[in-house]
């Protein structure tokens, strides 16, 4: 073999090593960043407060809809159904 070819072998051979190398680089940032979108999702999902808030919530939220549900409901003995106004209560 010429030595213009066995270098250009080598150089060849380099620039392959070079490349494993940077696509190893690469795979592990993106299993990084994979890790990353995962736990970032995980807390964006995961429950926050103690058992007792979490408990609490449920009920919250139905005597919210319960008070909505009434308060847009007509009286039925009523020909005229008085509007309500004002802020939005919640009872605890």
């Amino acid at each position: 073999m010429s030595h213009s070819l066995q270098e250009t072998i080598e150089n060849f051979k380099n620039v392959v090593e070079e490349m494993q190398k940077k696509m190893a680089a690469m795979r592990e940032r993106t299993d990084e960043a994979y890790k990353k979108i995962h736990r970032l999702e995980v807390q964006k999902y995961a429950p926050t407060g103690t058992n007792n808030q979490l408990k609490k919530q449920p009920q919250d939220l139905s005597c919210q809809v319960a008070l909505f549900e009434e308060s847009k409901a007509a009286p039925k003995n009523s020909s005229r159904a008085p509007q309500r106004k004002g802020t939005f209560r919640v009872q605890k």
